[in-house]
């Protein structure tokens, strides 16, 4: 009888078979949960500059503009988008939304 060094091609090509189909049936779970998560981060985000718009009222009585809180320090530049690249805007009458 002869003895066995390692695994047969057929025992490789199922263990590849079931990794492949156990990662087809997670990838679409952590892919919803990084949407998930970057919208919350995004709404964040906009929760910060709202404030920091508040903030620059109290100070100066006016509603800023993106610029103008970048350039006074009130938010660092870069701050003024989310991690997914959409702008953070601010209305006339001081109301922060994204874009």
């Amino acid at each position: 009888m002869r003895k066995r060094n390692g695994f047969t091609l057929v025992e490789m090509l199922i263990v590849l078979v079931i990794i492949s189909a156990l990662l087809l049936l997670i990838l679409p779970n952590v892919m919803q949960h990084t949407q998930t998560a970057q919208a919350k981060g995004c709404e964040a985000q906009r929760n910060m500059v709202e404030n920091q718009v508040m903030a620059y009222q109290m100070d100066t009585g006016k509603v800023p503009t993106v610029t103008q809180l970048v350039n006074r320090g009130y938010l660092k530049k870069g701050q003024d988008q989310c991690a997914d690249k959409r702008k953070i805007v601010i209305a006339k009458d001081g109301t922060v939304t994204i874009k």
